[in-house]
């Protein structure tokens, strides 16, 4: 796998950006100082070894008498591998050696009588004795193949001990992937995800808490659903109770209004059963084999809007729940007769896999931050939620529930001015009889 030059900044943004990503840069950050420490170690040591001593003192040794001659000369450089260049009283050894350099020896040598200094990367020795100054370079970092394979095996040992402490460090903070995939899918709305508790430590007391959060929201979810459930019950029957009285008295304006409101609340009390049975897994999907494009027409027949139907010959007869897929259709296609534009297109295809529905319209579109609630249950944007611009915010969350029964989604995507497209994916399986 190549990666181009143009992607490693933002490679090195995302890896800065992680967690195990930080842990890897400190590690690498500190196994790069240990590096430098020991590079400058071990330079001190052969600056300072006790070779080198020696050789200091084997130096004032050799020239503690003057005048040097250039026999002792050479033959300390032999015994010693040391380089030297000596001046004196009319005195310059070797002869090769040019005045610029000696010049420069003498400049940043001074007036000492034994020390060191550097003159550029090289580090010289100089020794003055009865007028002769001897300059003699000290710092030779060259080693013996043993000393080698012991600093190879050094940076071996210290390379391991850094990768097994990242990988040891990168487990121990594995939890924390695990938290927030965890978190995600609770949040999205599993509320039966449990994150593991195996370990005993803070991360693991993390994830047990965690755990005890989504055992809480799942057991208020529940109570939520089954007050529901039971106030709907409740409801019925003082509701059919009042249609029956209301039967008795005469014909009027009043009767009619008094009709209408009950009929509206009592859809209010059937949608919400609908939902919460289906949405807490009380109430079965009666599946049978549905001609998608005759559903979709019937329900079109409904209104008297004109609508644009675009669906493949033959569409495939799917395992669908008629009459809910129908409320579904319904309370879309309401919707975009009330809320879109001129225009309303309803679409479908389907696959080996999936059944894709799509109802479009051009009107003003929907805005982002009123998109992201659509399908709350009582949720209308409307603020002053008059009935005369929808009903009681019931639909898309009745639609949405019924399409994720099914297992599949709803999804809403929209544009100011430009309209809306409300996409349904249902996972299916064509049945061997073709739609007529």
């Amino acid at each position: 796998m190549t990666i181009s030059l143009a992607a490693i900044p933002e490679r090195i943004k995302k890896l800065s950006g992680s967690l195990f990503g930080r842990l890897f840069l400190i590690s690498a950050i500190a196994a790069l100082l240990m590096l430098l420490v020991m590079a400058i170690t071990l330079r001190d040591i052969q600056v300072h070894s006790p070779s080198n001593q020696i050789s200091y003192q084997l130096l004032s040794i050799h020239f503690s008498e003057a005048p040097p001659t250039p026999t002792k000369l050479h033959q300390f450089e032999t015994e010693t591998g040391w380089t030297l260049i000596t001046t004196g009283p009319d005195f310059l050894w070797p002869e090769t050696a040019s005045s610029e350099m000696v010049n420069h020896l003498k400049q940043e040598a001074q007036d000492t009588d034994f020390g060191f200094f550097w003159l550029g990367k090289q580090r010289w020795l100089v020794f003055r004795n009865q007028g002769y100054n001897y300059f003699a370079t000290t710092f030779q970092l060259e080693f013996s193949p043993e000393f080698k394979l012991i600093i190879a095996r050094g940076l071996g040992l210290l390379l391991l001990i850094s990768v097994l402490s990242y990988l040891m460090t990168r487990w121990l903070f594995m939890p924390i992937s695990t938290l927030k995939s965890g978190a995600d899918r609770i949040a999205s709305g599993d509320l039966d995800y449990r994150l593991p508790t195996e370990r005993k430590d803070e991360l693991g007391a993390v994830n047990s808490s965690v755990n005890a959060m989504a055992n809480r929201l799942r057991l208020a979810v529940d109570e939520k659903r089954q007050l529901l459930l039971a106030m709907g019950h409740e409801l019925r029957t003082p509701l059919t109770r009042i249609k029956l009285l209301l039967e008795m008295l005469p014909q009027g304006q009043d009767r009619d209004q008094i009709a209408r409101n009950l009929d509206d609340i009592n859809q209010l009390v059937v949608t919400l059963l609908d939902a919460e049975a289906l949405s807490g897994g009380f109430m079965a999907l009666q599946r049978t084999a549905t001609d998608v494009k005759q559903l979709v027409e019937n329900c079109c027949a409904n209104f008297d809007h004109p609508m644009v139907l675009t669906m493949p010959e033959p569409l495939p007869q799917v395992m669908l729940d008629q009459s809910r897929l129908q409320i579904v259709l319904r309370n879309l296609l309401n919707n975009a007769v009330k809320y879109g534009g001129e225009k309303i297109t309803i679409a479908a295809k389907c696959d080996d896999a999936f059944l894709y529905i799509t109802v479009s319209d051009d009107g003003q579109g929907i805005e982002e931050d009123i998109l992201k609630q659509l399908g709350q249950p009582f949720y209308r944007p409307d603020s002053a939620r008059s009935r005369k611009t929808g009903g009681h915010g019931l639909g898309l969350y009745l639609s949405r529930i019924i399409i994720e029964s099914h297992g599949g989604k709803l999804q809403i995507a929209s544009q100011i001015k430009q309209g809306t497209d409300i996409n349904i994916e249902l996972p299916c399986e064509p049945t061997t009889t073709d739609a007529k």
